[in-house]
């Protein structure tokens, strides 16, 4: 969110990466299928034995028409039709409630999965990072002090983390506070004076190029996933506020579905 790119373009259209994934989806033989296959092989066997029994037919009652109907009758023909189109209404059902699926042998595949791996951000969570729990390591202040503290230093920042320190003190009703002094530090944090006090909020590099040398947390399991994010008030570790994105509210429904 702060910066700048610089980005020298060394492919567009279809020779680019994503052009050349987007052609190989276009040219995968949908309909291809282990099934398939076996069923074509089975329609192979049926070819000569129907040939012979329309022959057979013709030489016993010479009706063309009752020969004939036995090539029409060729059981080959209904199962080269019917696999095919199985996989296709299938592939197209999925389509419609939004599941795309590359083709037969993709859709063969499923049956033996027991393993679905997710990209995380935006898919089983919210996507927008919530304070989970604040931790008190300075008598001086309670959670709403540091809290409070740690916003007014973040307010006006547009970085998801400040966004969910500044709502819960929101939340909170907490008001923010007057800052001087103010600086941010990207990939670090911030520092700015409140009330003739130094703030630093931020990761461990930015307290440690401030002189101050936080220990090692002890964070409990249910934060083993959240993202720490220190608080230094008058050059001392004041607390830990811990900031993750969110479950959707639907994902646990989803997981359970899918087993």
């Amino acid at each position: 969110l702060e910066g700048s790119l610089e980005i020298a373009t060394t492919a567009i259209g279809d020779d680019t990466r994503a052009g050349q994934i987007a052609q190989l989806l276009q040219d995968a033989p949908v309909c291809d299928s282990r099934v398939g296959n076996y069923a074509a092989q089975v329609a192979d066997r049926f070819v000569l034995p129907t040939l012979g029994l329309s022959l057979l037919s013709f030489g016993l009652w010479g009706s063309l028409s009752q020969a004939a109907s036995l090539l029409m009758l060729d059981l080959g023909t209904g199962l080269r039709v019917s696999v095919p189109t199985a996989i296709l209404a299938s592939l197209n059902g999925a389509a419609s409630r939004g599941i795309l699926i590359r083709s037969g042998r993709a859709l063969e595949a499923l049956a033996e999965v027991d393993v679905v791996v997710f990209d995380k951000t935006g898919t089983v969570t919210t996507g927008e990072p919530a304070l989970l729990h604040i931790e008190i390591l300075d008598a001086r202040f309670n959670s709403d002090d540091l809290l409070q503290l740690a916003a007014s230093a973040e307010q006006g920042l547009n970085h998801p983390i400040a966004l969910a320190i500044t709502a819960a003190a929101k939340e909170q009703g907490l008001a923010m506070l007057p800052v001087q002094d103010w600086r941010c530090e990207i990939g670090r944090g911030v520092s700015a004076q409140q009330g003739g006090r130094p703030v630093l909020v931020g990761n461990r590099r930015l307290l440690r190029e401030e002189g101050i040398d936080p220990p090692p947390l002890s964070r409990k399991p249910e934060l083993r996933i959240a993202t720490p994010i220190m608080v230094a008030v008058d050059g001392r570790l004041a607390g830990v506020l811990y900031v993750a994105d969110q479950l959707r509210p639907d994902s646990i429904e989803l997981l359970e579905a899918l087993k």
